[in-house]
């Protein structure tokens, strides 16, 4: 068995989750077909509580409620918002488990599980990841006065917040340099300090 640090530059998980545990070997993922909507094509479509969806093909997942903190194995007594995000994803050779407390949880395991599968290349590590965030705000900032980003380039930048976990994204959007957003009574304030950046 590698080290830590093997698995971490492997398996790609940036920010490190909370407590990581890994086991023998790796397991295929378990693919089932492609979500409703998706551009991966034709085959069985499987919806959000069996399925996660990964680059438009689902995984198939076994996704669990908990009442609580303590059944993911994190101690009692920790903040609301650390319980609202945390998860347990458990990978083996019987299937994949997600377990969480809530909405926050599920997003938080399911981008952990996303960047195995991506890493992967159709295998994933037996593992166990306890998850749960060390920050409450964690955040990028853009500042779109001094230099124009498209809505395309606003895109990117949150689906790569995303990969990273960051929940909150920060727009600069006026100053003595520029105004960016539109507004329809005063449509001088774009016309003239919109265009260009410093």
């Amino acid at each position: 068995m590698g080290s830590d640090a093997d698995f971490d530059v492997r398996w790609g998980l940036v920010p490190r989750p909370y407590r990581v545990a890994r086991g023998p070997g790796e397991v295929p993922v378990p693919w089932v077909g492609t979500r409703a909507g998706s551009v991966a094509g034709t085959g069985t479509v499987v919806s959000a509580d069996t399925a996660i969806d990964v680059d438009g093909r689902g995984v198939r997942v076994d996704v669990r409620r908990v009442r609580g903190p303590g059944d993911l194995g994190l101690p009692e007594g920790i903040p609301d918002w650390q319980a609202a995000e945390a998860s347990l994803l458990k990978i083996t050779e019987d299937g994949i488990r997600l377990s969480s407390t809530g909405e926050g949880g599920l997003l938080r395991g399911s981008w952990v599980l996303r960047r195995l599968v991506r890493a992967g290349h159709g295998t994933l590590p037996v593992v166990t990841v306890l998850d749960r965030p060390e920050y409450r705000w964690r955040g990028l900032g853009l500042d779109l006065v001094r230099h124009f980003f498209g809505p395309d380039h606003l895109l990117t930048v949150m689906d790569l917040m995303e990969e990273l976990s960051l929940n909150v994204l920060h727009l600069h959007l006026s100053d003595d340099q520029g105004w960016r957003v539109e507004v329809p009574d005063l449509p001088a304030l774009t016309e003239v300090s919109g265009p260009g950046s410093v």
